[in-house]
């Protein structure tokens, strides 16, 4: 077990620290680690690359996906490509939940009914961070459960870690960019959201219509 465990690659090529715990279950005596890589899956169990073969009850694929249109909805976690080595994961949620309410804002000012990204934008969005990703240290001669595979390809390239700092992050979620969804609106015109065109402020008795004159004549005064 210590042999398949010290590492031999470089740092930053995979987690440089277990989780709680996770050196204890290697121990228990219902589980049994491989290291070997898997050469074919059957109806009945696994077979490794040096011939065993192993049956199973159950057998689970957390390999990923790799489909459009879905999940169908906002997740705030450890996604595809997150910050999961660049910082504070928390803080990380916390730019993802107010990027999530900034189209919830939008969504229902203006009438529509749902949001989706488009495939176009996927591809060229992870062909762009592979190219970032293939120069780090991720992408070293290991396994890991950080990529698919070395990043020769966007597909099988590194599918867990962002590309870039927190603050990189935080910067690239302050704006939708409404231009890279396709949207679908409740209605058949998307400017039902514009109503009768007043607002609440022009039918609030002895409020200042005309507020926007204050700040010309500041500037007025200040040129």
């Amino acid at each position: 077990l210590a042999e398949k465990l010290i590492p031999t690659y470089q740092p930053w090529c995979r987690r440089l620290t277990p989780g709680d715990g996770y050196l204890e279950a290697l121990q228990e005596p219902n589980a049994r680690l491989v290291a070997d890589p898997i050469e074919a899956v059957t109806e009945t169990g696994i077979r490794t690359k040096n011939g065993d073969f192993t049956e199973y009850d159950v057998i689970v694929g957390a390999t990923g996906v790799c489909a459009p249109d879905m999940p169908n909805f906002f997740t705030i976690g450890c996604g595809p490509n997150f910050t999961i080595a660049n910082g504070p994961v928390l803080s990380a949620l916390g730019f993802v939940s107010d990027y999530i309410l900034r189209w919830a804002t939008k969504m229902a000012a203006e009438d529509i009914k749902s949001i989706c990204v488009k495939n176009e934008i996927i591809e060229a969005y992870n062909i762009y961070l592979q190219e970032i990703l293939r120069r780090t240290a991720w992408n070293r001669n290991c396994e890991s459960w950080y990529k698919k595979g070395r990043a020769d390809d966007y597909r099988t390239g590194i599918t867990a870690i962002y590309p870039g700092s927190m603050n990189h992050f935080k910067a690239m979620l302050e704006t939708i960019r409404p231009e890279d969804f396709e949207i679908a609106y409740r209605s058949r015109n998307p400017f039902k959201f514009f109503g009768n065109g007043l607002t609440a402020l022009d039918l609030q008795e002895g409020a200042d219509l005309a507020w926007y004159l204050d700040k010309t004549m500041k500037l007025d005064h200040i040129l």
